[in-house]
């Protein structure tokens, strides 16, 4: 039959066990925990696997950027910055996607939008940054600009059509477009 989210859940967690250091399963069993709908106990759980994937390419990364010349900068809201290798950065973006949509869930909405800021500054073709950010934004009490809300609708569509994304953050991008269309920009 159908693969179900338990059985990504089971693999992951296998994958884990055979690998703890591995960025890359230690982020998709996150992100499996996240989707098959996880309380604010598996939420913290998988925040601090995401925070073990940081750790991981953050530690690879002094070595990495060494011994390439492709490498990626981000320049984070406090001020510091990360670099990676290219491919150690499209990974760091996808665990710092994935530590913003939790801590969206979580309500916490500061970290939510840096862990989001960061992951397009490392990877601005991550769609499910922006959807999220589109998500985000409109929660917040001070609303951002409708230019920065059109932004982060279309640039997740835009990116969409290049990587899988969630059908329901695309349907909600999609939705954003249909009733504020762009000539009610600021």
């Amino acid at each position: 039959g159908e693969a179900q989210p338990e059985d990504f859940i089971d693999h992951y967690q296998r994958a884990v066990s055979l690998n703890p250091d591995n960025p890359v399963a230690l982020n998709n069993l996150a992100r499996a925990q996240l989707i098959h709908g996880a309380d604010t106990s598996s939420l913290n759980q998988s925040l601090q696997l995401l925070n073990r994937a940081v750790a991981q390419l953050t530690t690879v990364k002094t070595t990495s950027v060494e011994t390439t010349s492709a490498s990626s900068t981000a320049s984070l809201i406090d001020g510091s910055t990360i670099t990676a290798s290219t491919d150690d950065a499209a990974t760091l973006s996808r665990v710092y996607k994935n530590i913003g949509w939790i801590n969206l869930y979580l309500g916490n909405a500061v970290i939510a939008e840096d862990a989001l800021s960061t992951a397009i500054a490392l990877d601005a073709r991550n769609a499910e940054a922006y959807c999220l950010q589109l998500e985000l934004a409109q929660q917040l009490p001070a609303s951002p600009s409708a230019n920065d809300l059109y932004t982060h609708a279309a640039s997740c569509l835009i990116y969409a059509e290049q990587a899988p994304v969630l059908p329901s953050l695309v349907e909600a991008a999609r939705n954003y477009l249909r009733t504020r269309p762009q000539d009610n920009l600021e």
